[in-house]
């Protein structure tokens, strides 16, 4: 289950959260995947697409959100709780960000960074006993492989197709540490 969060005193902002461009991207992108679950938002998928593309060209922006949806539909299909989301086309709102949206920024700032016992604990705040963790960390560090690929400078708003070159740089992420 997927809903909007009423902003609400105990939000954070985003400018408290720390975010990069890249993370920021993210956070756009994970909240139009939101509105698309609930149904609200028909051409969701699209507007995240937008903002991908808008920040790294049109085909890399492209594989970006084509992993941050693959992250999301991890998520959405591991927990049993809802996931509350800031609505995306509010710009008061999503200055805001939500404690599962603060929760899957951690999530993927520990990926990024490749700290696995930060990403377990991040994990296990999402799902509390439930679900899939090993394909839920999967997906985060794949997302963060990719992410601190663009950080390397092989991807930027230019249209150089990173694809093949990720594509060879990365196995299937294999956590040193199982995720319980």
């Amino acid at each position: 289950m997927i809903r909007g969060a009423k902003t609400n005193d105990s939000a954070a902002y985003t400018q408290h959260c720390q975010l990069d461009t890249l993370e920021t991207l993210v956070l756009d992108c994970m909240r139009w995947f939101c509105m698309s679950y609930c149904g609200s938002e028909p051409a969701a998928y699209e507007r995240a697409l937008e903002s991908g593309r808008a920040v790294l060209g049109a085909q890399n922006g492209a594989i970006c959100v084509a992993i941050i949806s693959d992250f999301m539909a991890s998520i959405r299909n591991n927990r049993s709780t809802g996931f509350n989301f800031v609505m995306p086309c509010c710009e008061i709102c999503r200055r805001k960000v939500s404690q599962d949206e603060n929760i899957a920024m951690w999530m993927l700032k520990a990926a990024r960074s490749g700290e696995m016992d930060e990403l377990e604990r991040a994990t296990n705040a999402m799902l509390p006993a439930e679900g899939n963790q090993p394909e839920v960390v999967k997906t985060a560090l794949r997302l963060g492989i990719f992410l601190r690929y663009v950080d390397q400078g092989h991807c930027s708003s230019q249209e150089g197709d990173i694809a093949a070159d990720w594509r060879d740089s990365i196995s299937e992420p294999s956590p040193s540490k199982q995720i319980h």
